[in-house]
């Protein structure tokens, strides 16, 4: 096997690791998405807040531990990233999502931006080029979610066994399990946004602390699809 697929999928693993200390901190999902929702709306803004403030840390410990600053390559102009974080950003809260003592919660921070870094998805042109099916076909992105999902399988059979999380008073799992049309029209409109950029939420903004000032333009797309779809839901009635 190369070695960039032993990379993604030990970069698979810590993201899963990751997100399985989220679910046993605070008893959610961890989605940069919903946590960004949350913030922007003002519910729960704290814990959501911390974490996407730990995205600063990645590339630091990074750096330290490799000798090299983590380097992106972004080539899409700002008239495309702007739309397409738009569509990243209302596709992923109209779809519920995409896809993340105080000591341990720092862990919880830490480990998805070690993790992306780890494994390419923080670099638009890994994420494009295994899109392309039709081209040159970069497969390491199925490593990154085999190494995910096999420890936040491990982990949510853990979960079954505790009576509540640690820092909350109980578990918020999604109960929904219809496919209806917002989880498609999301999906879709996720999947092109992603396209376009190759960007998701949690490395668009992880790209930004890299230094990568353009992923800024995505990054405000982004927020304003979340504010959008979060101002329009207050307006339905409920």
């Amino acid at each position: 096997m190369k070695s960039e697929y032993w990379y993604s999928l030990a970069g698979g693993a810590v993201i899963g690791l990751a997100c399985t200390a989220y679910l046993f901190l605070l008893g959610r999902v961890a989605g940069i998405s919903g946590m960004i929702g949350r913030v922007v709306s003002g519910r729960n803004i704290w814990p959501d807040a911390a974490f996407l403030a730990g995205l600063a840390a990645g590339p630091v410990v990074w750096s330290h531990a490799t000798g090299d600053w983590p380097e992106l390559s972004l080539s899409t102009p700002w008239y495309v990233l702007l739309p397409a974080g738009f569509l990243v950003g209302y596709g992923t809260r109209l779809g519920s999502g995409c896809t993340s003592g105080h000591g341990v919660m720092g862990l919880a921070r830490l480990s998805p931006r070690v993790g992306l870094l780890l494994s390419g998805m923080a670099n638009p042109a890994t994420v494009r080029a295994f899109l392309d099916l039709a081209g040159d076909w970069n497969p390491s992105l199925v490593f990154v979610l085999g190494g995910a999902v096999t420890v936040a399988f491990a982990g949510l059979r853990l979960q079954k066994r505790l009576a509540r999380p640690v820092l909350e008073t109980s578990f918020q799992l999604p109960t929904a399990r219809q496919i209806d049309a917002p989880l498609v029209a999301g999906s879709c409109l996720f999947g092109v946004g992603w396209g376009l950029s190759g960007f998701c939420p949690g490395p668009a903004v992880l790209s930004v602390f890299v230094g990568q000032w353009p992923s800024l333009v995505f990054v405000f797309g982004l927020l304003l699809g979340v504010a959008t779809y979060e101002g329009g839901k207050r307006k339905r009635p409920q």
